[in-house]
């Protein structure tokens, strides 16, 4: 899945050990994703219910009592927190009442092979799940749509390994980014903007037959030797920070095997 992928682009030793291994946290996820689990919630349940044509007020009412019901089972989140959750989404619900689309599904998993290579004995499968996916009246192409609930703007670009699979997976070359965001001083036309993705063609095809083979292939590579290269360029970037960098508890990465071994048990 693009996951995988993009952590294993980014850096191979980080997807050993986030992705392979499993290790997380044990402070566990941080309250802005709950916050954004909580909204992802509440936005199927208002969009499942557009597919159904039931009436604005009744599919808002029921995705927030969906939200009701999910947030207790989080660990992170506290009354302030939820109660900005549920005034977002009021007031995305307010701003995008009026749109005009088909639903033709939400929250959709897929899985289909991408690439295969018959002499070298590889498949690439592309697995993954689209949170909604909608018709405009005068096209017949599906347009993915992935939701994005953020505390502050971020960029959006066709270079996404995530987009680019999920427009392959509805065999579409468009993709809209509807944005969700908690900023307070942002007004609505830009804090709820929905980007409109285009791909080309060519660069598609290019990722289906040159780049996700190739990577496939250093996977293979990486799991049969047992070694997976840690790439330092991608431990620090401006105020973000690997989980495993010396950012956080004196770090791993820059710590002697042996002493990297006792601390991931550690923390």
């Amino acid at each position: 899945d693009s996951q995988v992928l993009s952590a294993f682009m980014a850096c191979p030793r980080e997807m050993e050990l986030r992705l392979i291994r499993h290790l997380v946290p044990v402070k566990g996820v941080s309250i802005g994703m709950e916050k954004g689990l909580i909204a992802h919630k509440g936005l199927q349940v208002f969009y499942e219910l557009m597919k159904d044509n039931v009436e604005f007020s009744v599919r808002k009412l029921a995705a927030l009592q969906a939200m009701r019901e999910y947030y207790p089972t989080l660990d992170k989140v506290e009354g302030e927190d939820v109660e900005d959750v549920f005034r977002t989404f009021h007031e995305y619900c307010e701003y995008r009442k009026n749109d005009v689309f088909q639903v033709v599904f939400t929250e959709r998993h897929f899985r289909f092979v991408a690439y295969e290579d018959p002499i070298l004995r590889i498949r690439v499968i592309l697995t993954g799940r689209i949170d909604l996916g909608i018709l405009e009246y005068h096209s017949p192409t599906i347009i993915p749509i992935d939701h994005k609930s953020e505390s502050e703007h971020w960029f959006h670009s066709t270079l996404s390994n995530q987009f680019k699979i999920y427009a392959l997976a509805c065999e579409t070359n468009r993709l809209w980014v509807n944005r969700f965001g908690f900023q307070t001083s942002v007004k609505p036309e830009k804090k709820f903007k929905r980007e409109d993705l285009t791909f080309d063609a060519e660069c598609l095809e290019e990722f289906k037959h040159e780049i996700l083979p190739y990577y496939a292939k250093q996977l293979l590579i990486a799991q049969a030797d047992g070694f997976f290269p840690p790439n330092y360029t991608n431990c620090v970037k401006g105020h973000w920070g690997c989980i495993f960098s010396d950012r956080y508890d004196g770090g791993v990465c820059n710590q002697p095997k042996h002493i990297r071994e006792e601390k991931l048990n550690r923390y």
